[in-house]
């Protein structure tokens, strides 16, 4: 056992049973994930365990089934989608995946993904950022005298395209 070679100023703390600690991380680990992503990662987790009873598959993740899994949801969603979709059932599945695989975000083989983002991937269509002539066309076309609400509108509008400098940012 490894001494402190110095007396610490630490304040003297009780020890804790084995099954306090036990109880005690277990809710860290519940609160690790924002409820979001737990309801996201409950959805893939949910996905996947239906893929497998559809397909007589044991639930146990191997690279086997999770390339089928791949594979098949390939075809009925963005291929893009697909890693968060592997995040979730890895991380719901972290306590039955061998020690080797556990924190990987990912157990299949990289290239698998590839393939299905060149097979079946569809390009992403953007909307076009605003431009000062689009600001200039909605400020020209609003009802004359301004109403308090247009006003609003406007100074939103016009602070989020200056002040966030067109990042996405607004909704």
């Amino acid at each position: 056992m490894i001494r402190a070679c110095q007396p610490s100023r630490q304040p003297t703390r009780q020890p804790w049973t084995l099954e306090r600690l036990l109880i005690e991380r277990s809710v860290l680990l519940g609160l690790a994930l924002d409820k979001s992503t737990s309801a996201a990662y409950s959805s893939a987790l949910n996905s996947y365990l239906t893929f497998c009873h559809l397909h007589h598959f044991d639930p146990a993740p191997t690279i086997d089934t999770l390339s089928f899994y791949i594979t098949f949801m390939a075809q009925h969603i963005e291929p893009r989608s697909i890693r968060s979709y592997l995040s979730g059932i890895t991380s719901e599945l972290e306590h039955i995946l061998p020690p080797h695989s556990r924190g990987s975000p990912v157990i299949c083989r990289h290239s698998h993904l590839t393939w299905c983002h060149r097979r079946f991937s569809r390009p992403i269509h953007q909307k076009s950022p605003l431009t000062k002539d689009h600001l200039l066309r909605i400020y020209n076309s609003l009802p004359r005298p301004f109403s308090h609400d247009d006003v609003l509108f406007s100074a939103i509008l016009l602070s989020g395209f200056y002040g966030l400098l067109r990042l996405g940012e607004m909704v």
